[in-house]
């Protein structure tokens, strides 16, 4: 019989306890494990947030570095020891023992497809771009990056008009005497016959000679008729207070240096022209400075333009400004021939001469314009222009269409026009009404007729017409291009703004002409005659004492008698001698009309601004009418805000947390 051993279950097994030991062993090791844990994990989280902390903090220093830099350059830049775009900015913001924060500044031409809402031009704004950052003292690589960038509108300071004392306040200086110069129609520096010119010719406005006028000249007639017109132009074209009219041909006072002749004396006093005699003639500028205008700045130490290089032959082609180009300079390096259909909005630079050979060509300088004729600027108007011309010589042919608007810059000679006198083939039409004008795209301006019985469908759309407005003591004629008859108005050629009305008259157009909106300077200027007045000697001498014969009879018949202008202009006079005398006689009319508009500045070269230094102020404060004094201006440039943000930063923003 198998005998089973008896368990006493009294006392405890020993196995048992020591299993039950390392039980509690490995408990109190858990435990100790996990307490150890949780510990490491605090003192890490503790880490992290400190870490995390600092970091911050230095995103803050990086951020108020980068802000304390805008407002540096801002300011800066307002004063007139700003350098320039090209001249960055940089200085340190903090520093101590864990680091230093500091900013860097650059400036940037304004991007016309950036978001920010603008309402001028994209070149009268700046983007200034401030970077700060923080770097640890103990790790360089350890740095922070932030990011500012402020958009500023430079705001030029401009004044009041005041005719010839008219100056912009931020205007860049013009070089030797060229703001004198530009307040005549015409300057002439020759001490020679420094101006020819003959009938069909009319200069407007103040002129300048160094010496001599050849007045009439040309014609082969004695010079017994020669006075008799001019005598008869004095009294026919000059009003009542002494103010020549359209189309007396010297419509201005003559200044001149040595002393005139004789002959000029006389002939001056038949046109009942005044004169002045000065000490010195004026300096033209030199020659122009190349780097001027390849590369060019708005402003002075603004961004850096490039002018666009033209071939030397220009035909059927529309030149204007670009972001690139912001006032339209295009240059030519030789000589420039410009053939039919050729617009060039700015101004047109040559180094050799400039010959005008076609029809339908139009030279203006930028006019801070849009393409619908909206200011670019509020005071815009105000503002200085670079000239429509900058050339050696100027050479234009007779039959050509040709309207120059803005100033003619000349190193030498201007020669040529002198086109024949012939209107379109269109509808006798002869109108006069009132209305008012408004620039459009350049060279364009609208006008609006104000007189409802006016019916614009007789007019064609093919340049047969134009339309003479008047402006101030005198105006201009314009070829009408479009009409609009359901708006009730048209389209010409010309910056017009006369938004409170003027007297116009639409007749058909000349065929050919030369229009100057503008000064002309140069060393001499020689305006060909019309041919028309190229009768013979033997001729002239019939029509003159026939002329004679006609006012006998009218005294002795107690009428008034017909003056020599008018005689000459009426087509009767010239009955049997065939057309174009038969047809329209030998009117005065103008092909070539110089008249420089009283409202307009020009510079010489770019730039068109500079900051207002504080040694051109007289005094710290200027009186005001009602006795008190307002504070000037201490210089530099007037910027405006336009916003201040803080963009995603060139580098990206280290995070040193938990790493």
């Amino acid at each position: 019989m198998l005998h089973v051993p008896r368990i006493d279950r009294s006392r405890p097994n020993v196995s048992v306890r020591h299993h039950r030991r390392g039980m509690s062993l490995l408990m109190v090791m858990v435990t100790v494990s996990t307490s150890l844990i949780l510990t490491m994990t605090f003192l890490r989280t503790q880490t992290v947030q400190v870490q995390m902390s600092e970091n911050v903090s230095q995103q803050d220093y990086a951020l108020q570095a980068a802000q304390s830099g805008a407002a540096v350059a801002l300011k800066k830049m307002s004063s007139p020891e700003w350098q320039g775009v090209d001249v960055s900015l940089s200085g340190v913001f903090h520093q101590d023992f864990a680091g230093k924060s500091g900013y860097t500044v650059s400036f940037h031409p304004h991007a016309v497809n950036s978001s920010a809402k603008t309402s001028f031009h994209p070149s009268l704004y700046l983007t200034v771009r401030s970077q700060g950052s923080w770097q640890s003292k103990a790790n360089s690589a350890r740095t922070v990056y932030r990011t500012v960038e402020v958009l500023v509108h430079l705001q030029p300071r401009v004044t009041q008009r005041d005719g010839a004392n008219y100056a912009v306040a931020d205007a860049a200086p013009n070089p030797n005497d060229y703001d004198a110069i530009q307040q005549y129609a015409l300057f002439a520096s020759d001490t020679s016959n420094s101006l020819i010119f003959d009938p069909g010719d009319c200069i407007e406005g103040n002129l300048f000679v160094g010496e001599n006028i050849r007045l009439f000249m040309d014609p082969p007639w004695k010079n017994k008729i020669r006075e008799t017109l001019l005598e008869s132009i004095g009294l026919e074209l000059v009003n009542t207070d002494g103010s020549p009219r359209y189309p007396h041909p010297l419509a201005g006072p003559v200044t001149h240096v040595r002393s005139m002749s004789h002959q000029m004396a006389e002939d001056l006093k038949r046109l009942r022209v005044s004169s002045n005699q000065v000490d010195r003639t004026p300096t033209l500028p030199n020659r122009f400075e190349w780097t001027h205008w390849k590369t060019y700045r708005l402003y002075e130490g603004g961004p850096l333009y490039r002018a666009v290089q033209l071939s030397g032959y220009l035909r059927n082609k529309t030149y204007q400004p670009s972001e690139q180009n912001p006032l339209g300079v295009f240059y030519v390096e030789g000589n420039c021939t410009i053939l039919d259909y050729v617009t060039i909005v700015g101004t047109l630079l040559s180094t050799g001469t400039i010959s005008i050979l076609g029809k339908d060509v139009s030279l203006t300088s930028f006019n801070w314009r849009d393409a619908e004729g909206k200011l670019l600027t509020p005071d815009a108007a105000e503002w200085p222009r670079l000239p429509a011309i900058a050339a050696e010589k100027l050479f234009i042919e007779r039959e050509v269409r040709v309207v120059i608007e803005g100033a003619i810059n000349l190193h030498n000679d201007f020669l040529g026009a002198g086109c024949s006198l012939a209107y379109a083939h269109a509808k006798d039409i002869d109108w006069e009404f009132k209305a008012t004008a408004s620039p459009s795209g350049q060279p364009h301006s609208w006008v609006q007729v104000l007189d409802d019985s006016i019916d614009l469908t007789w007019l064609q759309n093919s340049g047969d017409y134009e339309v003479w407005l008047d402006d101030g003591f005198s105006g201009n004629w314009h070829r009408i291009t479009r009409v609009d008859s359901r708006g009730h108005r048209f389209r010409i050629v010309g910056e017009v703004n006369s938004p409170l009305g003027t007297r116009a008259r639409v007749r058909p157009s000349r065929i050919h002409y030369v229009e100057f909106r503008g000064p002309l300077s140069g060393r001499k200027h020689e305006v060909h005659r019309l041919a028309e007045w190229d009768l013979s000697k033997n001729l002239w001498d019939k029509l003159h004492l026939y002329w004679e014969k006609f006012n006998k009879d009218y005294r002795e018949l107690n009428q008034p008698e017909n003056s020599f202008v008018a005689f000459l202009a009426d087509p009767r006079t010239f009955q049997g001698l065939g057309d174009p005398h038969e047809k329209q006689g030998l009117p005065l009319e103008a092909t070539f009309h110089l008249r420089r508009p009283v409202n307009v500045h020009y510079r010489w070269s770019p730039p068109l601004f500079g900051p207002l230094k504080p040694t051109t102020m007289t005094q710290l404060n200027q009186s005001t009418s009602d006795g008190t004094f307002k504070s000037l201006d201490k210089g530099g440039y007037r910027w405006s805000v336009v916003s201040w943000n803080e963009v995603p930063p060139t580098k990206p923003v280290a995070l040193w947390a938990g790493t």
